[in-house]
């Protein structure tokens, strides 16, 4: 499998550029014969980009699992990781001895690669973390990239390492306060198919004449969703009672 990997490139300076360069290494499913558990297929993939020195960050889902129970979460069927976007050519070193483990490149967008492993419906969403450098959106106090996603916070800057399963990883650093930006104060509680409240900056700017932010400011800033405002909210019980956006952020004073 090895054999298909392209020449490794330069560099990479965008994402458009990532996409393009990444979709050349697309596999078909592999016919190796390898059986593991979830948790076990990310401690391999962590374990090949730490000897390449590229550090595994945990997002979202995975970030929420391994710090509120050490675990992945049992219903989550996909690893949310990220790196530094300085390191994609590292990590393109690495796909040779990625694919010979099993690993191999099933789908690429502008902002993420996909990647699935063999005999599983677990699968690897790598997001790369970038600096924001475009003087517009530092005006508006963002700082970093990631999955559509501009964050004002530091969170990347120097991100906390910490052990799971024997291994180092690194999550985004004040941890708790990344959780609680993306789930929510209730982070802690476990609540089946729970969506993160983060959402690309156009969404935020949008969503604000039709959302309310019950969060405290310092804790919730301009990424978290919090209940549509009550016009809105009455709106969708007039119209569509039982639908699941209906329910999900009914704002109190809509009844």
């Amino acid at each position: 499998m090895t054999k298909n990997i392209k020449k490794n490139p330069k560099e990479i300076k965008s994402f458009s550029e990532m996409e393009k360069i990444f979709r050349t290494n697309i596999q078909e499913e592999t016919t190796q014969n390898i059986t593991l558990k979830n948790e076990d297929w990310l401690i391999k993939f962590n374990q090949i980009l730490s000897k390449n020195n590229i550090k595994t960050i945990l997002l979202f889902g995975s970030c929420l699992g391994v710090i509120r129970q050490n675990s992945l979460i049992d219903y989550d069927h996909d690893a949310d990781i990220g790196i530094f976007f300085e390191d994609l050519l590292s990590f393109h070193n690495c796909l040779p001895e990625l694919e010979k483990e099993g690993f191999y490149i099933s789908k690429t967008k502008k902002f993420k690669i996909h990647i699935n492993m063999p005999n599983t419906d677990f699968c690897i969403d790598l997001m790369p973390v970038k600096k924001i450098q475009n003087i517009f959106f530092k005006l508006f106090g963002y700082k970093w990239f990631c999955d559509m996603i501009y964050f004002k916070d530091n969170f990347f800057e120097s991100p906390k390492k910490i052990n799971f399963k024997s291994q180092v990883f690194f999550t985004p650093n004040p941890t708790e306060l990344y959780l609680e930006k993306t789930y929510g104060k209730n982070w802690r509680t476990p609540i089946k198919n729970r969506n993160a409240h983060l959402r690309p900056v156009l969404s935020q700017i949008i969503i604000k004449y039709f959302v309310d932010f019950p969060v405290p400011l310092e804790f919730s800033g301009d990424n978290s969703l919090g209940t549509f405002k009550p016009w809105i909210s009455k709106l969708l019980i007039k119209t569509c009672p039982n639908a699941k956006i209906t329910s999900s952020y009914k704002h109190p004073k809509s009844q």
